[in-house]
């Protein structure tokens, strides 16, 4: 009897040991906001004459995007770890209309991947290596609001379904290469003395041929390399990316883009700087249409008391776009700023009041469009 019993605690004490080297971590954020929108537009072409748009109501969080996410990872031996990530985007809103439903979960990151004493490698959907430096250098944490670097594309997005037109869509493209890539290839290094560095690749393929004849032939190549150092109140970063991406209709583009950014946390404040510069070549019915963008951020976080934050941050940044080598033919300049708030309720719960504008204009033969836009939000974030 005696044996049985202390063979049953032995087998319990090693079902635990083996539960414990695997477990699953569930995260997230929920953000919501109130949110107050104005688009005040205006073109010479007068394709819709001029516009003024407003929204109010409730939407997507202006400080972080809501998320439901489940990771984990699993001992080997010999320090050799596999773990995972499955990450989901959530509609916290509708969007201004509160008799409609929130749009189902999309995915932002799904991969694996193993890690050890000489870094991480992971397969899948991820996030592009450019995000390692925009992640130290944005004055607004990547949030979502008008009037920061990171998301100077909203200037298409908003006016361009004003006007009903594309003449707009140059802008798009200054915050990144890439935003995630869903067939990459990812190594990691460990911190060595506070810099750490990070490889990419991406590849993917549809040859699809109905008879012998080729119906489908699409093909896009992605590298990115970055480098940050972190130690102490330094935070610096470097980062490349390209992509290259070929059709059956012999359409390609060619886009590349380098940021440099970075913080210093005097204490009394903390400072942000960045910059980026992407390049477009793009091929299509012959023409070679030329695309040059570059932009620049500065902003600051001034801690009040060990529960609120100020922060502020502008923008500039100009996009020029040209056919067959003559860059210029249509120029796009825009500025931007940022003010806001942040008031700690505890480590995971933060309310937020934010502030932006942005003024973009556009500049092309026979035709002169401008658009301003300002947006104020409040809103709860909690993060579990």
């Amino acid at each position: 009897m005696q044996k049985k019993i202390i063979a049953l605690a032995v087998a319990g004490l090693v079902s635990g040991a083996a539960f414990a080297q695997s477990n699953v971590q569930i995260y997230g954020i929920l953000d919501i906001g109130y949110l107050n929108q104005n688009i005040d537009y205006s073109d010479s072409a007068n394709n819709s004459g001029s516009a003024d748009l407003s929204r109010t109501g409730f939407d997507k969080g202006a400080l972080s995007t809501s998320r439901l996410g489940f990771k984990g990872e699993e001992a080997l031996g010999n320090g050799l770890k596999a773990n995972f990530v499955y990450e989901l985007g959530i509609a916290s809103s509708s969007g201004g209309h509160s008799t409609d439903t929130a749009t189902a979960l999309t995915t932002r990151q799904a991969y694996v991947g193993l890690s050890g004493n000489w870094g991480s490698f992971n397969i899948g959907r991820q996030a592009a290596v450019a995000d390692d430096v925009w992640a130290i250098a944005s004055t607004g944490m990547r949030n979502n609001a008008v009037g920061a670097l990171y998301t100077a594309d909203v200037v298409t997005n908003l006016v361009s379904g004003i006007t009903g037109t594309t003449t707009l869509d140059a802008v798009a493209g200054i915050r990144r290469t890439s935003l995630r890539l869903s067939d990459a290839w990812t190594y990691r290094s460990p911190s060595m003395g506070g810099l750490s560095f990070a490889a990419q690749y991406g590849k993917a393929e549809n040859d699809l041929k109905v008879n012998g004849t080729t119906n489908t032939d699409n093909k896009s190549d992605f590298y990115g390399l970055s480098a940050v150092y972190a130690n102490g109140p330094i935070n610096a970063g470097l980062a490349y990316g390209k992509e290259e991406v070929d059709t059956v209709t012999g359409s390609t583009s060619n886009n590349k883009q380098w940021t440099l950014g970075g913080s210093y946390d005097f204490g009394v404040a903390k400072v942000f700087a960045i910059y980026a510069n992407g390049k477009n070549d793009a091929t299509k019915a012959g023409a070679v249409t030329l695309a040059d963008s570059n932009g620049w951020e500065l902003g600051v976080h001034v801690p009040v008391t060990g529960a609120v934050t100020l922060l502020a941050s502008y923008m500039d940044g100009k996009h020029k776009v040209g056919v067959n080598g003559v860059v210029g033919q249509a120029d796009v300049d825009y500025k931007g700023y940022q003010l806001g708030a942040l008031y700690s309720l505890s480590k995971r719960t933060a309310a937020y009041a934010m502030y932006g504008s942005l003024e973009g204009k556009w500049k092309e033969t026979g035709f002169d469009a401008k658009a301003d836009i300002d947006q104020f939000a409040i809103g709860l974030r909690h993060s579990f």
